[in-house]
């Protein structure tokens, strides 16, 4: 018998980092904590509605506030009409947000003060193509 543990690999989301927010995993744990709980969910949320998608992380500057580097995390949705897309996009957003929140309720105080910055400047966009 193996000790191999085996892993269905159809549920496991394919998530690009752009260099800067591997920079800033490597140099702030709780960033780090907080993508490695976004990766989870998205994980999760491919496993409970058998969907396929990509994702990418990554920073971008805000259009009204140049100061402001958004936390966006982009994905792109197989073999799904628009529609279908913006209806997955409303459930991954809300499967996302629930367990941020559930996260953040067992963190200390300190680390919850970044992880609110972090979640505050959070966003999800959906390549609709």
């Amino acid at each position: 018998m193996s000790d191999i543990n085996r892993i269905d690999l159809k549920n496991v989301i394919s998530l690009e980092f752009d260099k800067e927010i591997i920079d800033k995993i490597s140099s702030d744990n709780v960033f780090m904590d907080f993508i490695t709980e976004v990766e989870i969910s998205l994980n999760n949320l491919t496993k409970k509605y058998n969907k396929i998608f990509s994702g990418r992380l990554s920073f971008q500057e805000d259009f009204e506030n140049k100061d402001l580097r958004k936390i966006i995390l982009t994905i792109n949705i197989e073999n799904l009409n628009i529609e279908e897309k913006l209806n997955f996009w409303d459930k991954l957003e809300d499967h996302l947000r629930s367990f941020l929140e559930d996260y953040y309720n067992s963190l200390d105080d300190y680390s919850k003060d970044k992880f609110i910055e972090f979640n505050e400047r959070f966003y999800t966009d959906v390549i609709l193509n």
